[in-house]
């Protein structure tokens, strides 16, 4: 009877570990794109005419923000839609402060049938890989 609790224990454990180890994400709770390639590659879209939108709070959007950026807050967007491109194929740039808030804000353009969002993560991050 101990080897099997032994088998069954160490079977529980097993399951919680790779349970524990599994990287999915929560809907809404996206990785943002903070590689410097990443974000290079959002700038790329942005220098290509995509619209730059910022969607922290306007207070932060005051204390500075990305050339030429707009400021849609997250919480805002699906009441906002009529500022984005008609065209729902067109590229969207989209950051924050760490890339949290504008994984939700591309998730809501998504669920508005925009195919092409970018989450280009903070500004920071942007910042510092703006090109010259």
């Amino acid at each position: 009877m101990r080897g099997f609790k032994a088998v069954i224990l160490g079977a529980i454990a097993l399951t919680f570990a790779i349970a524990g180890c599994s990287t999915a994400q929560k809907p809404g709770r996206e990785q943002a794109a903070t590689s410097p390639s990443s974000q290079r590659a959002a700038w790329d879209a942005v220098a290509k005419g995509a619209p730059l939108i910022d969607v922290r709070t306007e207070a932060e959007f005051r204390e500075g923000h990305l050339p030429g950026a707009v400021l849609i807050p997250y919480d805002e967007m699906a009441s906002r839609l009529a500022e984005l491109p008609a065209d729902r194929s067109r590229t969207v740039v989209l950051y924050c402060r760490s890339g949290r808030r504008s994984g939700i804000a591309k998730k809501t353009l998504e669920d508005q049938g925009f195919t092409n969002v970018i989450n280009a993560g903070g500004y920071e991050g942007m910042l510092g890989t703006k090109p010259d």
